[in-house]
This record gives structure tokens, C-alpha cells and sequence, in this order.
């Protein structure tokens, strides 16, 4: 994938310069290294990236500083700890949905927009993971808690569904950016603690890259993948900064082949493009749940999707109703349509 493979175990950046100029799509002569980036992103010195990275490892947390918070229809919510007590389950066949916030976000943000798409097509059992405590503070140290903090949502999940374990088929956790790791976490947790079963769906949205896919790209058991639950989907819009290069799910669908920038988020410096880009997949995610109109093309390769060469032209719908039996890769292009998914962090 134009040289950007990233080998498990082995130190190495995307090489974003080696992308060809596509029409219709942004230039991308003007990004920055995906080094000097994460060095910005960690506040440090070349010297200082080798010691932070190697020395990368998962912090403890304190459970209770986790809340789970249930939405209602009007937007209010109903906040629990890591006890599941108390909440009804008046259907063991209903959908139950986990949203997880990344880095510099909260349970209050995004996630309130999701929550109620959610309930406008009849979901109602919908939670916010809230980890700001963690989320709002340096990107090390945030990067650090998801191990916990996955672990405790997994812990959450098998507590509520203990009376009926093939509930856990109707879970569904979506997480963005440190939130997609999260939810990889929790995946993991709830196969370890239930003796192999599996939570039904877990998609990524533009899953964190920094300290899981690049300089080091961390093995499967730590960093959300394809095994975490029964079908795993990922949406890619900042690949190679904020967001992971690799696929990771059974599906997984680049967004104007993945950006790193997005048509959306042009208008803006360096910086906020990317972050802009970072946050277009939680966006065209949320309106997904509302519509199936986001179709997209199969294809094995970025330079095949590039240059219309591909195999064949197997489609699926991305986002919310994707159907499980979707496999691979898959490209969707907003056709340059300004402000189409609108632009906020």
C-alpha cells in the first residue's frame, strides 16, 4: 500500500509522500512527516520518541473514574459505575450499543448525536463510555489507560449480560480513534472472561495510530483486530497520522481512500486538517445510522481503487448496516462535495 505496510515488531513510519496526486482529492505535498507529527503530538525530541516508545507501556486505572452513561430519547441520561445493576432489559433480543469517545473528547460530545440517531431507528439501549478523566489529558498518558479502561467496559458487558450470555451477540461498540483501541480492549476481555465467546460487533472509526500502528506497530493482542468480536469493521480518514494505515477488521473502508486529508477539512492549517480528517469518520459513521446511501466499491488495492482497476465491483453499504457477509476492503468517495459531512472536532 504505497510503501506504507507496517510490519508487526518492527520500527517504521508511513510514508505519505509516496501517495500519488489524485484528482479531485487534496495535495498532500504540504503534510509533515508522520515522525515530526508524532513527535509534536508527544511534545518531545527526536532522541526522547526512542525512549518514550520503547519504553510504552499500559498504565492501571481506577474503575471508578469509568462511567457508563444511558441515554434516554430526550438526551438525558442515566449515569452507572462499573456495576451493572439496575438496568432494564425488557428485550434479551434487543441491540445494545456502546459508544466509546477518543482523545481530548468526552461522553457529553459527539457521542450525544450518535446516541440519539440511535434511538430516531428504534435502539434504545445505547451507553456513552465516559473516560475523559483520561481521555483529556496528554496523548501518552491516554494512550497508556486504554488497556484498563477496555478491560473495565469488557467487565461491564459481561455483568450485563450475565443472565443471558447470548445477549453479548447484540452488543455493539463503536469507538473513535483511542476509543476504537478501547473497544478492542474491551472485545478481548469479554472473550477472556466469557471462555470464548464473543461480543457481536466492534467498529473502529479512524482507530488511533500513534504507539499502536506506528513507529511501532503493536502485535494483535494489543491493538484492536479482527478477532476482538464476532465482525469487526473499521472506517479510515486520517490514515497515517491520527489514524491506522493497516486494515484491521473483516471490512474496512477508506474514505477518499482514506485521506489523510479529507475534501471537508481543506479550508483550515495543517493541523486543524488533519484533526478535521480525524473526525470525519465518528461523522459520516452518525449519519450512516440514518441511511444506507453510502456505498462502497470493493477493491484489494489503494492504486487499483485510484485507478479504477479494480477486480470487481462487489459493493456494500458502509457505516451502521453494513452487512457481516462484507469482506475486505472497500473505497467510498464523497465525490469532493464541500462540507458534506460537516466539520467539527
Amino acid at each position: 500500500m504505497w510503501g506504507m505496510e507496517m510490519v508487526s515488531g518492527q520500527w517504521s513510519f508511513p510514508k505519505l509522500s509516496e501517495l500519488p496526486k489524485i484528482s479531485g482529492q487534496p495535495d498532500l505535498s504540504g503534510l509533515p512527516t508522520a515522525e515530526s507529527f508524532l513527535q509534536n503530538l508527544l511534545n518531545v525530541t527526536s532522541e526522547d520518541l526512542v525512549d518514550v516508545v520503547n519504553n510504552f507501556t499500559f498504565d492501571d486505572v481506577l474503575s471508578g473514574q469509568i462511567k457508563f452513561l444511558l441515554y434516554k430519547k430526550d438526551g438525558s441520561f442515566e449515569e452507572f459505575d462499573g456495576n451493572s445493576r439496575g438496568i432494564p432489559i425488557a428485550d434479551s433480543s434487543e441491540s445494545i450499543i456502546f459508544i466509546i469517545h477518543g482523545w481530548q473528547s468526552a461522553g457529553d460530545t459527539f457521542v450525544v448525536d450518535m446516541a440519539k440517531a440511535y434511538h430516531s431507528i428504534g435502539t434504545n439501549k445505547v451507553f456513552g463510555v465516559e473516560w475523559s478523566s483520561h481521555s483529556q489529558r496528554n496523548y501518552l498518558h491516554s494512550a497508556r489507560a486504554t488497556k484498563k479502561v477496555g478491560e473495565v467496559v469488557g467487565e461491564f458487558i459481561i455483568n450485563l449480560t450475565k443472565n443471558d450470555t447470548k445477549m453479548l451477540s447484540n452488543i455493539h461498540i463503536v469507538g473513535h480513534s483511542l476509543g476504537a483501541q478501547i473497544a478492542g480492549f474491551a472485545g478481548k476481555q469479554v472473550k477472556d472472561l466469557s471462555s470464548g465467546q464473543q461480543i457481536g460487533r466492534i467498529t473502529g472509526l479512524d482507530a488511533a495510530a500513534p504507539l499502536f500502528e506506528f513507529p511501532i506497530k503493536k502485535p494483535d493482542r494489543l491493538r484492536i483486530a479482527k478477532e476482538d468480536a464476532s465482525y469487526v469493521d473499521g472506517i479510515h480518514t486520517n490514515m497515517g497520522f491520527f489514524g491506522v494505515v493497516s486494515s484491521f477488521g473483516d471490512a474496512d473502508y477508506y474514505v477518499n481512500y482514506g485521506g489523510p486529508i479529507q475534501p471537508e477539512c481543506v479550508d483550515v492549517n495543517i493541523l486543524e486538517a488533519l484533526q478535521c480528517s480525524h473526525s470525519e469518520a465518528r461523522i459520516i459513521f452518525t449519519r450512516s445510522i440514518t441511511s444506507k446511501d453510502f456505498i462502497a466499491t470493493s477493491c484489494s488495492r489503494h492504486l487499483k481503487a485510484i485507478t479504477n482497476t479494480c477486480e470487481n465491483n462487489k459493493t456494500a453499504v458502509l457505516g451502521e448496516h453494513t452487512s457481516t457477509d462484507a469482506k475486505g476492503n472497500y473505497f467510498y468517495n464523497t465525490d469532493g462535495i464541500k462540507h458534506r459531512l460537516g466539520f467539527f472536532y
